[in-house]
C-alpha cells in the first residue's frame, strides 16, 4: 500500500513505478555497474573484461532468490544461449558468499563497492548493466526535516560500506 510510507529506498526494479506518478519525487541514490566479483586467486581475476559465456566453467553464486541480480540471469542467459550452462546456490548472507568467493572457482554478480567491502576481485561484465537504487517520496514531504534527516542517516549508512 503506497499510503503506508513517506520516504523510502528502493531498487529501480521497484521504483520504476514510482518515476511517472507525480505525487513521488524520486532521486537517484547510488548507480553502479554490475561485475563478476571472486577471490583473487580466481583464474579470471586478471581479465580486463568478461562475457556470460566466460562464466561457463565456474559456478555461479547467486545472492538470496528474490533480488534483482537473481532475477535477471535467468533472462540473460537465455539470451546468450546460456541457460544450461551454470549451477548455482543462494545465500542472502554476504559474509558466508565473499567467504566462499575466497576459497573456490566461484563468481558471484555484484557491484564493485561490495567487492571492495569484502576484499574481493571484480572485473567488468560485457555487456554492462547496472544496479542502482532510488530514493522515493511523497512530494509534499520532499522538504520536510524528517526527510532531511533520512537521507542523512542513509548516506552514512551506505558510506559506512
Amino acid at each position: 500500500d503506497d499510503s503506508q510510507f513517506d520516504c523510502a529506498l528502493l531498487r529501480w526494479s521497484v521504483a520504476g513505478r514510482f518515476l511517472k506518478d507525480e505525487s513521488y519525487v524520486c532521486e537517484a541514490f547510488f548507480h553502479e555497474p554490475v561485475e563478476v566479483l571472486m577471490g583473487g586467486g580466481h583464474p579470471l581475476a586478471s581479465a580486463k573484461s568478461l562475457r556470460a559465456e566466460d562464466l561457463r566453467e565456474y559456478k555461479l553464486l547467486l545472492d538470496a532468490k528474490n533480488t534483482v541480480a537473481a532475477r535477471q540471469m535467468p533472462f540473460r542467459l537465455k539470451m546468450q544461449d546460456l541457460q544450461d550452462s551454470f549451477s548455482s546456490i543462494s545465500s542472502n548472507n554476504y559474509d558466508v558468499l565473499a567467504e566462499i568467493l575466497r576459497q573456490n572457482d566461484t563468481v558471484i554478480l555484484g557491484s564493485p563497492s561490495v567487492a571492495d567491502y569484502y576484499g574481493l576481485t571484480h572485473v567488468p561484465l560485457e555487456p554492462v548493466s547496472y544496479n542502482a537504487a532510488l530514493l522515493v517520496c511523497r512530494a509534499e514531504k520532499k522538504k520536510s526535516p524528517e526527510l532531511k534527516s533520512f537521507r542523512q542517516f542513509i548516506a552514512a549508512r551506505y558510506s559506512e560500506y
